[in-house]
């Protein structure tokens, strides 16, 4: 969460205008631009999007490794291992 945290701040100081008085927090993550971009530039909702339970579970996984890169490079987590998590969640839903 620390990188994540990084890039917000960076953004928050590079485009908003924030000022940061306390030297101890970070500013300045190679993160922060892709970030940004991604989160107003990708339109692939997977909620409230009118289909199945089935065919958002498929966009989810598809969206796993479409985005590969936040698994690797923020959350520093395999998209294997977070595959797995859905795998088990699909598989073992209690909800109706």
């Amino acid at each position: 969460m620390r990188r994540f945290a990084d890039a917000a701040t960076t953004i928050c100081v590079e485009k908003l205008g924030v000022k940061i008085k306390n030297s101890e927090i970070t500013v300045g993550s190679k993160y922060a631009d892709r970030i940004l971009r991604s989160t107003l530039n990708d339109e692939d909702y997977v909620f409230n999007s009118g289909k199945s339970g089935w065919a958002n579970r498929f966009h989810l996984v598809r969206n796993l490794f479409r985005y590969r890169w936040k698994y690797e490079d923020i959350y520093e987590e395999s998209i294997y291992k977070q595959l797995w998590y859905y795998a088990t969640g699909f598989l073992f839903k209690t909800e109706e």
